[in-house]
């Protein structure tokens, strides 16, 4: 898939306009086939790139922004299963993942024909924020993601921040929770003094061994 991707990338670059719609084709029997979130969700920035190349170019880009539509609908169906069980590792790749197609679909979004395809995926994210087996580093990121959207009130991303440091966890999983959230952007805490205060609190209640478990995550 991310192969098939690249060559559209080239071939809008290289203005082949008879080669686009044969490989558009392989494209979408490429994403079809393709059953693993994690590709579809690699292969979406290239595509959401492409269809904005091809805009300023002139090009004819509405058969592969419905391929993106596509891609991305697969990708919300199939999400709720992959992020399902992660180790910390697979966390970390899915979380940098989730990053990738939020900011793809955030580029999409400026034209209007993407933001139908942003509006599903902020609903799949929203679906994910009020699950309780979520890996602490993506159920931070997701309500970020969520409260920096505008689709979750501070009040309400405090409350969880909140309510994730106290419950009864590891301090290493309460510090992944805060690392997903305040990833990309610890100046959050700069400007909501309520966070910070929570945040403070419960770096101040760890006892040495548990400071030292969490400082590597919290640097």
């Amino acid at each position: 898939l991310a192969a098939v991707t690249a060559a559209v990338e080239r071939t809008l670059l290289a203005d082949l306009a008879d080669a686009l719609g044969p490989v558009l084709r392989a494209l979408d029997q490429a994403a079809a086939a393709d059953a693993d979130v994690t590709h579809l969700m690699a292969a979406l920035p290239a595509l959401v790139r492409a269809v904005r190349y091809g805009d300023v170019r002139g090009t004819d880009t509405s058969a592969l922004a419905t391929v993106a539509d596509a891609v991305t609908d697969r990708i919300c169906a199939g999400l709720p299963a992959a992020v399902t069980s992660l180790a910390d590792d697979a966390a970390a790749r899915m979380r940098d993942a989730i990053d990738r197609t939020h900011r793809a679909l955030d580029l999409h979004a400026q034209h209007e024909r993407g933001r139908a395809a942003q509006e599903r995926w902020m609903a799949a994210l929203t679906n994910l924020a009020g699950r309780r087996d979520l890996h602490g580093l993506l159920a931070g990121r997701v309500v970020r993601l969520l409260t920096d959207a505008g689709r979750l009130a501070r009040e309400e991303a405090a409350r969880r921040f909140a309510a994730h440091l106290s419950v009864g966890v590891t301090a290493a999983a309460k510090a992944a929770w805060a690392e997903g959230f305040l990833a990309g952007g610890g100046l959050l805490l700069v400007h909501d003094r309520d966070l910070l205060a929570i945040l403070d609190g419960w770096v101040a209640g760890l006892n040495e061994q548990e400071f030292m478990d969490v400082l590597p995550l919290l640097r």
